[in-house]
């Protein structure tokens, strides 16, 4: 049957009751639906609705099953509904020269048959909660799948993404777009029962600008967004090429995420905001050449990053952060570049981890007071240390520190400094601006203090550990320290004073 080139604006629904047609050529007409009697069609072979002014694919074409040829090219359709993966035996579907949204290029290209498969994908999680689109060279996420918030495993593994933010055409998607995907009403599963097309109230209304879709700690979430699937527990996106993960969803996924898969890219920073997944069980992210944060994560495990995250967090309220033991292997960079952190922390603990540097650029932490830096493998402090000049209390034992820069000089506040099991040799004479020095341990180091007049200028110091280094004489300056109530200085080879001298306790020595 051929009504092409006849100004038509409809075809009657009673085409629908020639149940044995095979060809139907409407194109070059002003048609714009597609009427639901079309179901019924089920032996049409070739459909040309092509050159006309269609704006929707009634989803009931995918009851055509014996359909071979569909041409919609130069049309108005934005959208094809994942029902049309129905016609199996589609060879030749022609969307050339139409407005089309989705499938995205990248599909549309490749010709029909993955565009079948990319609506059979849509389809499937339209029907089910698992959407699998892996393989399909895919460079953005589809903006179509945000709509299906419902589906609980999204599968993006082995294409060519650079992150995870959807692409949202320029022509800004409608409610009618929407409808396409997750309306028109419900596919039928049952042979008795049929779709049809139901147009929404406001079909060129703009999605959005908030998805409506409540969680328990965010309300609502800009439409077209990977938060808007707020029913996600699996996440996999492997081998692709993303540079970034899109950090302000994660906490929409807060109670639902448990697996998350980010194998084989090329991520760098994994975001803060993940630790908000407080229900992930299993993470993976081999082959990505991740440096922040500092974690041996291979070693650690999700829930150390976790802890990191979170203890960084509640210092941004508090001021007091600890990182005890954690296996970092450089200085959190959070410290010195976020000033959310850098003007609030007082008290920052680092012990037990395998630092080997200290931040260049720490000096912007302004308040910092307390400084622990124990059993790491520091090999060298960094001038901008000691310009943070709220220092009071500072520890970096077990390092492996051989110089201290004279920069210390700055620290006017310090009443503690402790280096104790290092490789320090010598001091710098610009100690003798700590004069509110009240507790000085150098223990197991390589002192020899042949020359530590600085020491004189110290005459609050209340306890000063020198055990377990190389002097052979106690700096003259010692006399000088008039509080001191502690002296350590065993496992010295001291020839001066005498050791009956020095038995006698530091009154006397002093």
């Amino acid at each position: 049957l051929s009504v092409s080139q006849n100004r038509l604006k409809h075809i009657d629904s009673c085409v629908g009751e020639c149940l044995e047609l095979k060809q139907l050529f409407c194109d070059g007409n002003l048609i714009a639906h597609i009427p639901n009697s079309f179901a019924d069609l089920t032996k049409l072979t070739m459909l040309r609705l092509d050159a006309n002014k269609l704006c929707v694919v009634n989803p009931v074409v995918g009851f055509m099953i014996s359909l071979r040829k569909l041409w919609l090219s130069l049309t108005d359709i934005t959208m094809l509904p994942p029902e049309l993966s129905y016609c199996s035996n589609l060879t030749d579907l022609k969307v050339d020269g139409t407005p089309l949204k989705s499938p995205p290029k990248e599909v549309t290209q490749l010709g029909t048959v993955r565009i079948l498969s990319y609506l059979t994908a849509l389809q499937l999680a339209k029907e089910g909660d698992t959407l699998d689109l892996s393989y399909f060279s895919l460079t953005t996420v589809p903006f179509e799948i945000t709509y299906l918030s419902h589906v609980t495993s999204l599968n993006l593994d082995h294409n060519r993404l650079k992150n995870l933010w959807p692409l949202v055409p320029k022509e800004v998607p409608t409610e009618r777009d929407k409808a396409v995907i997750v309306g028109g009403g419900e596919w039928a599963h049952e042979p008795e029962q049929t779709q049809w097309w139901v147009e929404p109230d406001e079909p060129f209304k703009a999605v959005g600008p908030m998805d409506g879709l409540h969680t328990p700690h965010i309300p609502e979430y800009p439409v077209h967004k990977l938060g808007n699937m707020v029913n996600l527990i699996t996440l996999t996106v492997r081998n692709n090429r993303i540079i970034e993960l899109p950090g302000p969803c994660f906490s929409r996924f807060q109670t639902s995420l448990r697996e998350l898969k980010i194998d084989d890219n090329r991520i760098a920073t994994l975001p803060m905001d993940m630790h908000t997944l407080d229900m992930l069980e299993s993470f993976s992210m081999k082959g990505n050449p991740v440096t922040h944060p500092p974690i041996d994560y291979e070693t650690e495990g999700f829930p150390t990053l976790r802890n990191y995250w979170k203890r960084i967090d509640a210092a941004f309220s508090t001021g007091i952060c600890e990182l005890v033991h954690l296996s970092l292997k450089v200085f959190p960079r959070e410290f010195a570049e976020d000033e959310r952190l850098s003007h609030k922390v007082t008290y920052l603990d680092l012990s037990g981890n395998n630092i080997t540097h200290v931040h260049p650029g720490m000096d912007t932490m302004t308040a910092l007071e307390v400084l622990r830096l124990n059993e790491n493998k520091i090999k060298e402090v960094p001038a901008a240390l000691f310009r943070c000049t709220c220092l009071i209390r500072l520890n970096v034992d077990d390092n492996e520190i051989e110089h201290l820069p004279d920069s210390i000089g700055h620290c006017t506040r310090l009443t503690l400094l402790s280096f104790c099991n290092n490789k320090l040799k010598t001091l710098p004479a610009a100690m003798d601006s700590l004069t509110g020095l009240r507790d000085l341990r150098l223990s197991h180091n390589q002192l020899t203090l042949s020359t530590s007049y600085f020491l004189a200028s110290l005459t609050t110091l209340q306890i000063l550990y020198l055990d377990d280094n190389r002097m052979t004489a106690l700096p003259v300056a010692i006399g000088s320290l008039v509080n001191l109530e502690e002296l350590k200085i065993a496992g010295n080879a001291l020839r001066d004073p005498p050791m009956k001298i020095i038995n006698e306790g530091i009154k006397i020595i002093r």
